[in-house]
């Protein structure tokens, strides 16, 4: 047992042969008594060592780590090479794409690139001039649901005058003001681009802007318009309301 103690003491140190009786375990060593600095003797523990400025920073003796720390030392050297050198992953893709070997893979390159700007560019303006046309059409018929809600008012106005006796004189003069006020409203409202759909008798019909209610002779032409109904308005180019009409029914034509 002491010759193993022996053995595994660090080299340089002394260990006093072991004293049998009295002194404790003979397996044990003693330790040893050094002289400090300031002259004081004390006893210095068996393995240790003075560590100074010029040891703190040493490297440990691999011959006093256990198996377990001297495992994680070198793990930890390992990794530290590992991340100084770089995997071979992080280095090919470092490189990037490889540029082209000969003239015509840079031609090949150059015509890509070339059909990619077009293309983008392309899509681009189209997105330009359709943004441009929804601006205009939000702009342009953003009254719509305000013209809708004025058109019952106008088709009661109109109604109003369609019914009027004009035979008698105060009526007249009654309808001449609802007259002059529908006419205010139908000139103030055609600066918003508000129109008129009012359609004479023996003009072709148009689905489009007409809706037929019903048939009645006439000596008309056939299937033409003999009689409107109620008037019909229009913002700008979009319809809000059909004009509704009597279609003829020609019975000599038939």
């Amino acid at each position: 047992m002491a010759e193993d103690i022996l053995k595994s003491a660090p080299t340089g140190e002394e260990i006093e042969p072991c004293r049998c009786g009295d002194q404790g375990d003979a397996s044990a060593p003693q330790p040893k008594d050094s002289q400090s600095a300031d002259g004081r003797i004390g006893s210095e523990p068996v393995g240790s060592k003075p560590v100074g400025p010029e040891l703190a920073d040493a490297e440990p003796d691999e011959s006093e780590l256990s198996d377990a720390e001297l495992l994680h030392s070198r793990m930890f050297e390992d990794a530290c090479a590992e991340a100084d050198s770089g995997s071979p992953d992080e280095s090919e893709a470092s490189e990037g794409p490889k540029a082209p070997a000969t003239i015509e893979d840079w031609q090949a390159e150059a015509r890509r690139f070339q059909d990619l700007y077009l293309r983008t560019l392309a899509d681009t303006e189209n997105a330009r001039r359709r943004f441009q046309k929804d601006r205009e059409d939000t702009l342009r018929y953003s009254t719509e649901n305000v013209l809708r809600g004025i058109i019952p008012f106008l088709d009661n106005l109109n109604l109003a005058l369609s019914y009027a006796d004009l035979d008698i004189p105060a009526v007249k003069n009654l309808a001449e003001g609802v007259r002059m006020t529908l006419k205010g409203c139908l000139d103030s409202l055609s600066e918003y681009g508000l129109k008129e759909i009012a359609p004479q008798p023996g003009q072709t019909f148009d689905p489009n802007f007409h809706e037929a209610i019903g048939q009645e002779p006439s000596e008309l032409p056939d299937k033409s318009i003999s009689r409107l109904v109620s008037k019909g308005y229009a913002l700008h180019q979009r319809l809000l309301k059909p004009a509704k009409v009597m279609v003829a029914k020609n019975e000599a034509t038939n």
